[in-house]
């Protein structure tokens, strides 16, 4: 039996696999090609503006490698389709139906398993209902007392063509994952590529719209180009005119006699004097910017620079340390109004305080309790006398005296608590009081060390016109603080 068609059909299995491997490669190369691209876009994208140029390279660039990429799929698949007929030639030249065999008939090859229908595909489905082992069985087993015959000259063959059909099987199977991953990193590509496509139109649309603004204002620039050059050969007509007539022959004319008369002034012994002159100067000038007198002009000049900027900052620290006495001066009449108001507040309540103590009040109180034992002794006296009448207007009148009490008891209370809340509001305003005491201290304090680190300028007094010192003012704000602190013998 002539093997050359299974040889031909594992060559054909060999080229088919190369072409597999082929294109796997070749689309890994395209996916590292894309992720490059990806990349490259991320980074135009993150310009602020981008270049087209590059841009519409870029987008030349990826729908060339994605051409040459589909390119070589169809030629693979041509191949596999080749290769897929020359197989599928090959099961049907091979195909054999099982037919009977005598007793001691040659062992029989089930060439039907060997080759199964496949579909039409590129994945490994194709190879899935191909069977594991190729079987080489016999009708009726040999018999015992016979000899058994030598095995068939093809029966090796066919075993290796069984395990090459496994072989190629466990490939297939191993390829299939890559195979899966290869087809839909193809559509994931066709996918970015079509993003992309639509990315350059969204870029290319700005560009247009860009291109055809250029366009118009090109040809509105047009009008006032074309209005200048007409003017510039007006401007030329008028000067060829203007030369041709005599006013313009003796114009050229002035204008050359002057060119010589400067050439000759140039050329004269005072002209060269007075570039000789001109050059002494220079160098009297450089003599005297290197010479001492000038270093010590400089260093002079710069100390008067420095003692200007010197005088500048004590006069703005002047100036903010009488702006500081001022605001002092301003708190200081604050607290003293402060407490004045306080200390008359004290004496308004200290009055009310005698007139509660002293108030009618007390008074009220005297009087009824002197009435109530008054009205006991007469009730007494009534009780021994037995009048029920004068007993009973006795009663009612020590009732109303006792109703009366009752009030003046109560209005008493009140007034206590009032002389209560008095004491408490005098406490407030003593703790208060020595409050702005410290604060006014404090204010003094620190209006004397101002005072103290600023120098003594002389003032002129708004009320009497004679010059007054900075220290005056203090002392006279100190006496002032004295009085206000005597005025007000708070406890």
């Amino acid at each position: 039996m002539d093997l050359r068609a299974l040889q031909t059909a594992a060559s054909s299995a060999h080229t088919f696999i190369s072409a597999y491997r082929e294109l796997l490669s070749k689309h890994q190369q395209a996916v590292r090609a894309l992720i490059r691209a990806r990349r490259h876009n991320e980074e135009l994208h993150a310009q602020a503006r981008p270049p087209w140029d590059m841009a519409r390279a870029f987008v030349d660039f990826a729908q060339h490698r994605y051409d040459v990429s589909q390119e070589r799929v169809r030629q693979v698949e041509q191949q596999e389709a080749d290769t897929r007929q020359a197989h599928e030639q090959l099961r049907d030249e091979l195909n054999v139906e099982r037919c009977p065999f005598s007793e001691r008939g040659p062992p029989r090859v089930v060439w039907s398993s060997l080759f199964s229908p496949t579909k039409v595909s590129r994945s490994y489905s194709a190879w899935r209902s191909v069977p594991q082992v190729c079987k080489v069985t016999r009708d009726k087993p040999l018999s015992v007392a016979k000899s058994p015959r030598p095995p068939h000259l093809l029966t090796q063959d066919l075993l290796s063509v069984c395990d090459e059909r496994d072989r190629f099987h466990q490939e297939l199977k191993e390829l299939q994952p890559r195979l899966d991953t290869a087809e839909s990193s193809r559509d994931t590509v066709l996918q970015d590529l079509f993003q992309l496509q639509q990315k350059h139109a969204d870029l290319r649309k700005p560009h247009t719209d860009l291109e055809r603004y250029y366009s118009q204002w090109k040809a509105r620039a047009e009008d006032p180009d074309r209005e200048n050059r007409q003017l510039r050969r007006d401007l030329d007509h008028a000067r060829r005119s203007r030369d041709r007539t005599a006013l313009g022959r003796e114009n050229y004319q002035l204008r050359r006699d002057l060119d010589h008369a400067r050439r000759r002034v140039d050329d004269s012994a005072l002209s060269q004097e007075n570039r000789r002159l001109r050059r002494d100067l220079d160098q009297a000038r450089q003599q005297l910017a290197g010479s001492a007198a000038a270093a010590d002009l400089q260093a002079a000049r710069l100390e008067i620079h420095v003692r200007g900027e010197k005088i500048a900052e004590l006069e703005r620290l002047l100036a903010k340390a009488n702006e500081r006495r001022a605001q002092l001066h301003r708190v200081h009449q604050r607290t003293v109004d402060k407490l004045d108001s306080a200390n008359r507040t004290v004496q308004g309540l200290r009055r009310d305080l005698d007139s509660l103590r002293g108030g009618r009040h007390t008074d009220r109180l005297q009087s009824a309790q002197r009435q109530i034992q008054q009205l006991t002794q007469e009730l007494g006296s009534l009780r021994g006398d037995s009048g029920h009448v004068r007993l009973q207007a006795a009663e009612r009148k020590v009732e109303d005296l006792t109703r009366e009490l009752n009030s003046v008891r109560h209005q008493h209370a009140k007034a206590e608590d009032s002389l209560q809340g008095a004491q408490e509001v005098c406490r407030d305003l003593n703790a208060e009081r020595d409050r702005l005491i410290k604060d006014r201290d404090d204010a003094y304090r620190a209006s004397s060390t101002s005072n103290l680190g600023c120098p003594i300028t002389r003032q002129r007094s708004p009320k009497s016109g004679r010059s007054v010192k900075n220290g005056t003012n203090s002392g006279e704000s100190g006496t002032n603080c004295a009085k206000s602190r005597a005025r007000s013998p708070l406890k």
